[in-house]
Order: C-alpha cells, then sequence, then structure tokens
C-alpha cells in the first residue's frame, strides 16, 4: 500500500516539476529542492517498477513461451492505451508535422529501444525505458530468482554501465539540457530498475521494526533535500552525487515497500487515489498546462503564470482521474480478460508451483 503512495507522490512532484520549469524556464539551480525531484522523482518510478514487478510476479510468471505473452499482453493494455492518446494530442493538436518514422517509433513502443530521445509526448522518453525495461523483466526475474550471485552481478553490470555514462561520457562542464538524449539512454538508467527487483529479492522476507523503516524514508528525504550541491543540474547527476541520490532513492523505495502504514481514512483516499492515477497524472499534465497557456492567450493573454499553474495543476488531477476511471481501468480490465481467455498453457513457473 505505501508504495502504492509513494508512486502517486512521485508523480505529482514531476506535476510540481514541470509547473516550475513553466515560471522560471531558464532555473535549472541543482540547490533547488524542485530540481532535484524533477530528476529523481522519475527515478524512484524506475526503482518501484522493478520492485512491483517483482513483487508481484516473483511466483507467478511461467517462463514459457505462453506465460512470457501474457505477461507482454498485460503490459501493453496497461502502457498503450494512454500513451496513444497522449502522443496523438501532442502530435496532432499544435499541427506538428513529424517523420513518419518518428510516429512509427512511437506508436510501436520501439523508440526507446532504437532512438530513445525521439518521444513525441513530454515524458514519453521514461516511458521508452520502461518498455525496454519490460522487454528484459522475464529474462531478469529468471536469473535474479534462480541465483542471488547473478542477481547481484547484472546489477553490478548494469551501474558499470550507468557508471559510463556519468563518469566518462557526462560533460560536466555542459548543461544537463545538452546532454539529455545521452541521460535518458535505457542504459543509463537499467541500473535503478534492476535495483528494484534486487530490493525485493533481498529484503522480502525482511523484518525490522516498523518506526526503523520511517526513519530510514525521512531520513534519506532530509538528506536529498539539504545535500550541499548547486549549479546545473548536471552535477547531481555525475559524479558522487549521481551515486548519493540513486541510493537515496533506492532507500526510500525500500523503507516504503517495507513499512506498514495506517493512515486517517480521509489521508489514505488522497494518496490511493494519485496512485492509481499517477500514470495518467504523469502523461496528461503537460499537454493540460498547453492547453491552459493556449486558452488563456487567446481570452486573457495578460494574465500571470502563477494564475496558468493554479488553473492548470487541479485540471490536470481532475483529468487524470478521469483518464483512469474511463480509459486505464477499462483497458486494464481488457488486458487481464484476454490474459485469462487464453492462460491454458501448462507451464512451470519460476518457482516451480503452478501458476495461479
Amino acid at each position: 500500500m505505501a508504495l502504492h503512495y509513494l508512486r502517486g507522490l512521485a508523480a505529482l512532484t514531476i506535476l510540481l516539476y514541470h509547473s516550475w520549469t513553466f515560471m522560471f524556464p531558464k532555473n535549472d539551480d541543482s540547490a533547488i529542492f524542485i530540481n532535484r525531484l524533477g530528476i529523481y522523482g522519475v527515478s524512484i518510478f524506475f526503482i518501484l517498477s522493478g520492485l512491483t514487478l517483482f513483487h508481484v510476479y516473483a511466483e507467478r510468471l511461467v517462463f514459457r513461451p505462453g506465460g512470457i505473452a501474457r505477461f507482454y499482453l498485460k503490459r501493453i493494455f496497461r502502457i498503450f492505451p494512454l500513451f496513444w492518446l497522449v502522443t496523438t494530442i501532442t502530435w496532432v493538436l499544435p499541427g506538428k508535422e513529424l517523420p513518419w518514422s518518428q510516429l512509427f517509433l512511437n506508436y510501436s513502443g520501439l523508440f526507446g529501444l532504437l532512438q530513445p530521445d525521439a518521444g513525441i509526448a513530454t515524458g514519453a522518453w521514461s516511458i521508452g525505458n520502461e518498455l525496454v525495461f519490460y522487454l528484459l523483466f522475464p529474462l531478469l526475474l529468471f536469473a535474479f530468482v534462480k541465483s542471488r550471485a547473478a542477481a547481484i552481478g547484472i546489477f553490478l553490470v548494469t551501474l558499470a554501465a550507468a557508471i559510463l555514462f556519468s563518469e566518462f561520457l557526462f560533460n560536466p562542464l555542459v548543461s544537463l539540457r545538452e546532454q539529455s538524449s545521452m541521460y535518458i539512454h535505457p542504459a543509463n538508467q537499467l541500473f535503478l530498475f534492476c535495483s528494484g527487483i534486487l530490493i525485493g529479492l533481498l529484503t522480502k522476507k525482511l523484518k525490522l521494526p516498523q518506526y526503523i523503516y520511517l526513519l530510514l524514508a525521512g531520513a534519506a528525504v532530509l538528506v536529498m533535500y539539504g545535500y550541499p550541491a548547486s549549479g546545473d543540474r548536471i552535477n547531481i547527476v555525475t559524479g558522487p552525487e549521481r551515486w548519493i541520490f540513486s541510493g537515496l532513492c533506492m532507500i526510500i523505495c525500500f523503507a516504503m515497500y517495507k513499512v506498514e502504514l495506517r493512515l486517517p481514512q480521509f489521508l489514505h483516499r488522497l494518496l490511493y487515489g494519485l496512485g492509481e492515477t499517477s500514470y495518467s497524472i504523469y502523461l496528461l499534465h503537460p499537454p493540460v498546462i498547453s492547453l491552459v497557456v493556449l486558452t488563456e492567450s487567446l481570452f486573457l493573454p495578460h494574465i500571470s503564470k502563477l494564475w496558468v499553474i493554479a488553473i492548470a495543476i487541479p485540471l490536470s488531477l481532475a483529468i487524470s482521474y478521469l483518464s483512469f476511471h474511463f480509459l486505464e481501468y477499462p483497458a486494464n480490465l481488457l488486458g487481464q480478460k484476454l490474459v485469462a481467455t487464453n492462460a491454458k498453457e501448462p507451464g512451470i513457473n519460476l518457482d516451480n508451483k503452478p501458476e495461479k
């Protein structure tokens, strides 16, 4: 449950970050907390993705063609309906002229694998990364579950790839914006996804006093807030800062994975609702902000940016709620029904138990 809350809060931080960049487009100072969250909120998404997939599939995924196909089918219905919608909105409404090759890469989802910086929608790069991670997930899960030595070895290989980017490929004297196409490469982010799987594998049966998890999460947030870093955001994705902030994200995800929160009903509903709609919030808020900007420029051309954001944030949350209930949830349900209909193949799952 706490992971669900964390996912919603991460989506909200990305919304707030893009609102901040709309109001102050040239302020990339890494000393500002929201600029840190704009980068590492997405990192938390990647860790959560690996962790939640491990939690759900560690004892359920049948490592045979039919079982893997069902996993991919569910991912398709989870990701593509909303992604196609937002991609179309981002392409059609402004009247953009895009090459057919880029359209193909986006609508097929292959851009993450073949051209990571070719995403059309704002934030599409992370969806392209996720699709690459989903493609690898059955093999990763098989290796992680069968051998802890293999799990640690694979994680270290993916970490080495990220070190290559951080320490050798990035130029610390050039802004992160100018090097964004390199930063968003899946090879630079895969270690985060693998760290989520590893957290699930190594700590699934770990039991500590609940206050320990709360202290860990709180301390990690405070360090992320107060860590002495400044200048362009390139300074927090290179050098020791890359590993400090990534480690803090892992600590937060681990703590929220293990903690058992009992919140007041109102707060529970609020955070649970954010978690449910997190994917819609993440993808829909950029076109909503653009729509509000366009509307205001036509009818209230002298309105301040603050008013634009004051309208765009609640409107984004409201539209995301509708998107979840009328698009995401029905699409997920359809995918589950198709999977259930075709789940007749006998097989052995990763723990040698019949698939549930």
